[in-house]
């Protein structure tokens, strides 16, 4: 979701409407990559003005407008882009292998 935000802003500005959007990356969860990555990421964000809004899971989308999980204020768009969960394929997951809460394969310690 990260690496389609910086793509979205890029093609925006490159288009030269980028002044006319107002760009915001939602996510269900805290942060999903390496702590060590959130500084770099969040202050390109904000760079680019990019909104970051964390801990929004989606509810539904209706009317051009986002309803949350929390029951805060939905969020009006125009152009919505949605990535699937980022998790491990059924296949993966039935196989008996540790899985996190996040539905991902728990790599640590694994050497």
């Amino acid at each position: 979701p990260y690496e389609l935000t910086f793509l979205v802003d890029e093609y925006l500005r490159n288009a030269g409407v980028r002044d006319n959007a107002r760009v915001i990356l939602t996510a269900p969860v805290d942060w999903t990559m390496p702590p060590n990555t959130k500084p770099v990421i969040l202050e390109a964000f904000k760079e680019q003005d990019i909104e970051f809004m964390p801990n929004k899971a989606l509810e539904k989308v209706e009317n051009n407008k986002l309803f949350f999980k929390d029951g805060s204020d939905p969020l009006e768009c125009t152009t919505l882009w949605s990535i699937w969960p980022i998790r491990a394929p059924d296949f993966v997951q039935e196989a008996g292998l540790d899985i996190n809460a996040k539905g991902t394969v728990n790599v640590e310690n694994k050497v």
